[in-house]
C-alpha cells in the first residue's frame, strides 16, 4: 500500500475500537463538531452520525504492518511489471498501476466512465484542497498513449476514459462557478445545499454531499476566489469582488 493509504485506513480502523473502549464514539464527535461549523443544524445530528463508524465496524483488524509502495516505483505481479502512479484527491494516495509494454493500465476510482470520483474535505484536514490535488492528478493521464487499456475492462478501451479527463475538469470548475454564484452575501455550506443538490438526503449522501460543497469551497477559497469567516461560530464563505 502507499503510506498514506495505510495510515488512514489503520486510523479509521482504531478509532472504532477505541470509542468501544472509551464508551463513545470519537469519530462521530469530530464529525458533528466539523458539520455544525458549518451550520448543520441538531435535526441533522443523525444524519451525520449514521455513517460515521462504517469502516470501522467493516475493517476490524487492521494490519500492524504493510510493504509500501511509492510513486514511480515498479513492482511485478505474475508476469507483468507494473509502474505505480500515485494520484491524489479521491483518496489521500491512490494507486494506479500501468504497463508501458502492454499499454495496460489499472485506475480503479480515479477516472470513471459514467460518474465523478467523491472528492471530499474531512473533519481530519478541514483546511485542505483535495480539489485542487484531484484536478493536478489528471493531468498526469493526460501523458499516457491515447489507446491505452484500462485492465481488467469495465468499458470497451480505455481511450473513452482517456476523453473523461476533460469533462471532468469541466464538471468541476462548472461546479465552482455555480457555488460562486449563491456566495455574493456569505453562505455556510449546509445554506448552499439546496442551491447545488436536493435536500432530500439520506445519511449517506447528505454526508458525502457536504464534504464535497467543502471541498469545491476550500478551492475556492485557497485561490482567493472567496473569503471564509466566522459568524457566530459558523464558517461562511463569500465571494471576493
Amino acid at each position: 500500500m502507499s503510506h498514506g493509504e495505510y495510515c488512514t485506513g489503520r486510523t479509521y480502523s482504531l478509532e472504532g475500537k477505541l470509542s468501544e473502549f472509551n464508551g463513545d464514539n470519537l469519530r462521530n464527535l469530530s464529525r458533528l463538531s466539523y458539520f455544525q461549523s458549518h451550520g448543520c443544524n441538531n435535526a441533522n445530528d443523525k444524519k451525520v452520525e449514521e455513517p460515521s463508524n462504517i469502516y470501522s465496524l467493516m475493517v476490524r483488524n487492521f494490519p500492524i504492518s504493510f510493504r509500501k509502495i511509492s510513486n514511480g516505483q515498479k513492482i511485478k505481479t505474475n508476469k507483468y511489471n507494473w509502474k505505480i502512479m500515485i494520484s491524489l484527491g479521491h483518496f489521500p494516495k491512490h494507486i494506479n498501476l500501468y504497463n508501458d509494454i502492454e499499454n495496460m493500465l489499472i485506475s480503479s476510482d480515479m477516472i470513471l466512465p459514467k460518474i465523478t470520483s467523491h472528492i471530499g474535505v474531512f473533519p481530519n484536514e478541514p483546511n485542505g484542497n483535495t480539489l485542487d490535488a484531484f484536478l493536478k492528478s489528471l493531468v498526469e493521464f493526460k501523458t499516457l498513449p491515447r489507446n491505452v487499456r484500462e485492465y481488467p475492462p469495465r468499458i470497451e478501451s480505455f481511450e473513452v476514459i482517456i476523453k473523461r479527463i476533460t469533462p471532468l475538469e469541466i464538471h468541476h470548475l462548472k461546479r465552482i462557478k455555480k457555488t460562486l454564484s449563491y456566495c455574493m452575501y456569505g453562505k455556510t455550506v449546509y445554506e448552499l445545499i439546496a442551491n447545488i443538490f436536493s435536500k432530500n438526503l439520506g445519511p449517506h449522501q447528505f454526508f458525502f454531499v457536504l464534504s464535497e460543497l467543502v471541498a469545491h469551497l476550500n478551492h475556492g477559497w485557497h485561490k482567493k476566489m472567496l473569503s471564509r469567516f466566522r459568524h457566530r461560530g459558523i464558517i461562511k464563505f463569500k465571494t471576493v469582488n
